[in-house]
């Protein structure tokens, strides 16, 4: 992140941050982009490493409290819409982290329990685990589907079963049995459950004298609802899906049919974690034992609630476009002038307001940023216009921040992500409160230089849990757009690099 200015970051974004309806409508196209005048951007760019890779088993998880949940970024299962995490795998892991705080609260008394969502494209859920970049891999998995990979992970499934139907465009026959599939063309992610089950199917029928069917494996990992749209649009005439999102899909996807099929096969959505893990594997199997008392998640994973759209991208005004297009410039140039990473204060801007401007404290702050008039009006600040301007109200917060960098936290000693964590703790509790917490962890024989486990213990004591989760829900969404935005990046370095082949 450091070696890239924040305009490059957040033009790559487009997808991260909820398009159709999303914040960063606003991306300029590529020659529009080019005659941009660059705004200086400060030596010093302030954003955390990215979260270190870890293979540790549950024991060493609990002490950090923080767990890594890698999920496809699908419209089903996790994106971001306006900056808020939604889908399947976003409710079911909130529900674990309420879990875990109760099962397994703080040996101390203070720390709760976070997870963190690292978006990933879905041919790398397996081997992102593997490697450690995650915890936990989520979001459509289904159990036995991890091929190349036994040995390696192991699936801690829950009870909702999938249920594999069959759907139809508008040209589409209607099927009204299996053997009204011989001959017929149906799409399916290659080598998933579905595809065996309909080779398998395909066979059953070849064997009775009847045409197999036309099986058309697309790529592997390719998300249901890609595939709902393709049919949608006429160019598949058949894909066999999960029912939930069928349903859920179909209100919004008017020119599909499910068809009244009962397939052999299916199974239990699942989590994966790595083989070496053992504890967290059984972690999750009491989770998901006891996932039928919670009743929120219940409710959540309904399908009948889930087919009404509950998760899905909803249109935004023309208003709402019009405010995220400004306040998508606003982060990039404040970003670039004051040497900040655009998207920490992306994920500042929702945590304190969703990105409404006319948010309001008791305390008295205003804004986007929620910032306090008597701080914007400050010497070291002076921005005015906070209340009613969204572009100045980020640039004061940034003018701020930089500020309380440069003055409090200017040591070489603090490695890049605890200079952000205290930085966020500044920003929350105030300069005054920092210098004071840092001085009780070094009397208390904690590390001053350190958030985790440190200062945040003298926090918790001191200022209570708003600082605390204050530091741990920005950096949450920090690495939901950080991991989101490499995603997309990736896709795009992809699309280029077939354009420039074929010349």
């Amino acid at each position: 992140m450091a070696n890239r200015t924040g305009r490059n970051l957040l033009r790559s974004l487009p997808g991260a941050i909820a398009l159709p309806a999303g914040l960063l409508l606003g991306v300029l196209p590529l020659a529009e982009a080019m005659q941009q005048e660059v705004v200086p951007i400060a030596t010093t760019m302030l954003a955390p490493a990215p979260p270190p890779n870890r293979t540790d088993d549950f024991e060493c998880i609990r002490e950090r409290r923080t767990i890594r949940i890698l999920v496809p970024y699908s419209r089903t299962f996790f994106h971001i819409d306006q900056g808020r995490q939604k889908g399947v795998s976003h409710e079911t892991g909130l529900a674990f982290e309420r879990w875990l705080n109760q099962r397994y609260p703080s040996r101390k008394g203070s720390a709760r329990w976070h997870v963190i969502f690292i978006p990933v494209s879905r041919d790398q859920l397996l081997p992102s685990l593997i490697r450690g970049v995650g915890d936990i891999a989520a979001g459509g998995l289904v159990e036995g589907e991890r091929a190349g990979f036994d040995g390696q992970v192991v699936m801690a499934s829950g009870e909702f079963r999938t249920e594999p139907v069959l759907v139809i465009g508008p040209a589409g026959e209607t099927i009204a049995s299996l053997d009204d599939l011989a001959g017929k063309e149906v799409a399916v992610p290659a080598l998933s459950n579905d595809f065996w089950g309909l080779v398998e199917l395909s066979r059953s029928l070849s064997e009775r004298g009847l045409a197999p069917i036309r099986l058309l494996p697309l790529a592997e990992g390719i998300e249901a609802e890609v595939l709902l749209e393709r049919v949608n649009a006429g160019a598949l005439s058949a894909a066999v899906v999960d029912r939930r999102v069928a349903r859920a899909w179909k209100p919004t996807l008017d020119s599909i049919a499910i068809q009244p099929l009962e397939f052999s096969w299916g199974g239990h959505y699942a989590w994966a974690v790595r083989n070496g893990n053992p504890e967290l594997r059984g972690v999750l199997a009491a989770f998901f034992n006891d996932q039928q008392h919670d009743s929120r998640l219940v409710r959540a994973l309904d399908g009948d609630r889930l087919a009404a759209g509950h998760f899905l991208d909803e249109p935004a005004s023309a208003d709402e476009l019009r405010r995220f297009r400004r306040l998508n410039q606003a982060f990039i140039e404040s970003a670039e002038r004051h040497g900040l990473d655009p998207l920490m204060l992306m994920a500042q801007a929702f945590h304190e307001s969703r990105f409404d401007q006319r948010a309001r404290s008791n305390r008295g702050a205003v804004g986007v940023m929620q910032v306090l008039p008597s701080t914007a009006a400050d010497p070291n600040v002076r921005v005015s216009g906070v209340g009613s301007s969204a572009e100045k109200n980020v640039e004061a917060a940034s003018k701020y921040l930089r500020f309380l960098a440069d003055t409090y936290l200017d040591d070489p000693a603090l490695t890049s992500d605890n200079r952000i964590f205290l930085l966020l703790a500044a920003y929350n509790a105030g300069p005054g409160n920092l210098q004071k917490i840092r001085r009780m962890a070094r009397e208390n024989g904690l590390d001053p230089d350190r958030w985790y486990g440190h200062v945040e213990k003298m926090a918790a004591r001191e200022l209570g849990r708003e600082t605390l989760d204050y530091v741990s829900n920005v950096y949450k969404y920090y690495v939901a757009y950080r991991f989101a935005q490499e995603r997309e990046e990736m896709q795009s370095e992809s699309v280029l690099g077939r354009l420039e082949k074929r010349g």
